[in-house]
């Protein structure tokens, strides 16, 4: 199934030079190839996005710091951000009018925003 993070993940590896532009533009191909068959609305928008991005550039409308500027600005609306917090244990004691054996508390698992 085709997914945001996947397409993004993809735009970052090839502005990271993780994979050539050659590579890149056939996986966005074949990605994009049938996407209506397989996502909503706004991975395809994303796709075809991309797409038309990659499309300027091969028809020489664009230069490649365009193209690097635009697939960033592509991807940006959509943008999945991977946040990683700790988390805290908060331990109550016995709430009142329940029918707890006297070693009962409650624990609740709580992210801190920093």
């Amino acid at each position: 199934m085709a997914s945001v993070s996947e397409i993004s993940d993809k735009v970052r590896e090839f502005l990271n030079g993780g994979i050539s532009f050659e590579e890149f533009e056939e996986w966005s191909a074949s990605y994009s190839w049938d996407i209506h068959q397989r996502a909503g609305q706004k991975i395809q928008d994303l796709a075809y996005a991309v797409r038309g991005v990659l499309v300027e550039y091969s028809s020489g409308d664009i230069d490649e710091k365009r193209l690097r500027e635009d697939l960033e600005n592509t991807i940006r609306p959509f943008a999945v951000i991977r946040v990683s917090v700790p988390t805290k244990r908060i331990v109550f004691g016995k709430p009142q009018g329940y029918a707890l054996s006297s070693n009962a508390s409650i624990e609740l698992e709580a992210a801190l925003i920093a």
